[in-house]
């Protein structure tokens, strides 16, 4: 559920953009049909463009440009706490289902709001006397906000002359609200409202794609070219201004002062440029929200020797996890020796806890760590999943449960380890702060640390399962990588 909030966050600011380019280029412009697609396009595509990815690879010497801490958004990595509470919140607390219950309630909320205008509609047509004018029903009816119209409805009020001549201006408004089917536009917006209600660019598109109507309207009801006749009835009518639903077309429920404006403003200079400059703007959208650059580092040496400790989990009578094919001690040596196979940085000095099937215990690891100095810490296990349950594993990055002077550090090389790992697991890649005690993460103070518990053994095959030479050189790669990235800082 956090990854769906990020995404409503990136819908906010890509409605936001299509919203600041209708105010800086379109709005209160002369381009009623255009913007009628535009307003309805920046709708539809500020939900679909965060969807999007286009992923590339490129070689690169230095780190990005932005490292994101605790959680790496692209790749649905984040951050968690086992137990349910976020780090320096109150025990126990768990604030995502409280935010997701109150979203959701809004939403059905603002569903039934829909749905009782709908239903308020539905009454009138039900009541009202109609009359058949060709593809149009007329309603008539005392309602408050009438006139107005609904899909092919036109609710009329009995007070107002039909036939007179401000009455056919009227009728002629209203039928081209049918003809053009604003009505399904506003049911589109306010369908995207009850998801959106949030978004407060929503709310300035639907209130713009409603006066944008009113524009169309107003010139098919011009008679003869004519714009002042309309004008001075809009300006001297009196009839009520309450509309009877929200999802209604009305006469009188907009601004006057902008409709009476734009009837008598010229096309505006510049169409052209203002209509396709849309393309370029559109394209840097999709680039800004889509595009994926994965780093590929070519590498370079350090500036400087760092030393790291690499410590293959388990060991001699301590098989870990294990399953008919292999042992959890076995693939965690494995991972480590590809390690160092792979290294030819002169400047990174790997060091091991252990280079044999030999058992030992945490104090002896931490120990060891201390007594080399290093500048990095990194621990390799594997996971355990129940049977069935393989669609749940994938890669852990542990940190520490306590406070450690070097907290920021160790959360720093978890984000680029799991940047690396996070499209070779079928289950994601997370940074976890265990609620247990892990002895070479929480008594370790000398040097950044984590754990990383690269993929799961399952019981059977899976996108998590790590078995197999291939996948445990990939794992090894990757996290040399995320080692060169996090030292490369120093360049």
């Amino acid at each position: 559920m956090p990854f769906f909030f990020f995404y409503l966050l990136k819908v906010f600011v890509c409605s936001g953009l299509f919203y600041g380019y209708y105010a800086f280029a379109l709005r209160n412009k002369k381009l009623h049909r255009y913007n009628r697609v535009y307003l309805l396009a920046a709708a539809v595509f500020s939900w679909i463009i965060p969807l999007l990815r286009i992923s590339f690879e490129r070689p690169v010497n230095a780190q990005p440009q932005m490292v994101r801490l605790l959680q790496v958004v692209a790749g649905g990595g984040g951050f968690f706490e086992e137990g349910g509470a976020a780090p320096g919140s109150p025990a126990g607390l768990d604030w995502a289902p409280v935010v997701t219950g109150v979203f959701l309630f809004v939403c059905v909320f603002f569903f039934i709001r829909m749905l009782i205008s709908l239903l308020r509609v539905a009454y009138l047509i039900r009541v009202s006397r109609r009359e058949q004018r060709g593809a149009v029903c007329l309603l008539y009816s005392n309602a408050k906000g009438t006139p107005f119209s609904f899909f092919h409805y036109i609710f009329w009020n009995e007070r107002v002359d039909i036939d007179s001549p401000e009455g056919q201006r009227i009728l002629r408004h209203e039928w081209a609200h049918t003809r053009g089917k604003h009505s399904l536009d506003r049911f589109f917006l306010h369908g995207c409202l009850v998801v959106g209600w949030y978004n407060p660019f929503v709310w300035l598109i639907l209130r713009e794609l409603n006066m944008v109507h009113e524009f169309l309207a107003d010139a098919e009801a011009i008679e003869d070219g004519d714009p002042s006749s309309l004008a001075v009835l809009l300006l001297t009518s009196a009839f009520p201004g309450i509309q009877a639903s929200e999802l209604v077309a009305g006469f009188l429920h907009s601004p006057v002062e902008r409709r009476v404006e734009m009837l008598v403003q010229r096309p505006p200079r510049f169409s052209v440029i203002r209509r396709w400059s849309i393309l370029p703007f559109l394209m840097g959208m999709v680039l800004l929200f889509a595009l994926r650059v994965k780093s590929n580092p070519v590498s370079s040496p350090l500036l400087r020797r760092y030393t790291v400790v690499l410590d293959a989990g388990h060991g001699g009578s301590e098989n870990g996890v294990m399953n008919d094919i292999v042992k959890e001690k076995d693939i965690n040596l494995s991972i480590v020796q590809r390690i160092k196979a792979l290294n030819d940085d002169p400047n990174l000095q790997l060091v091991f806890t252990r280079v044999g099937d030999e058992r030992l215990s945490p104090r002896q690891r931490l120990d060891y760590t201390v007594a080399q100095k290093p500048d990095l810490f990194i621990s390799i296990h594997t996971n355990a999943a129940a049977k069935g349950k393989e669609a749940s594993g994938g890669a852990d990055i542990c940190l520490s449960r306590r406070e450690s002077p070097y907290g920021v550090e160790s959360r720093l090389f978890a984000s680029y380890l799991a940047d690396k790992l996070k499209d070779l697991f079928g289950g994601g890649v997370r940074v976890v702060q265990k609620s247990e005690t892990i002895t070479v993460l929480d008594a370790n103070r000398s040097c950044p640390g984590i754990l990383v518990e690269c993929g799961y053994l399952p019981d059977e095959p899976g996108p998590g399962r790590i078995t197999g030479s291939e996948k445990e050189t990939l794992i090894a790669k990757r996290i040399l990588q995320a080692v060169d990235q996090y030292f490369g800082a120093a360049r």
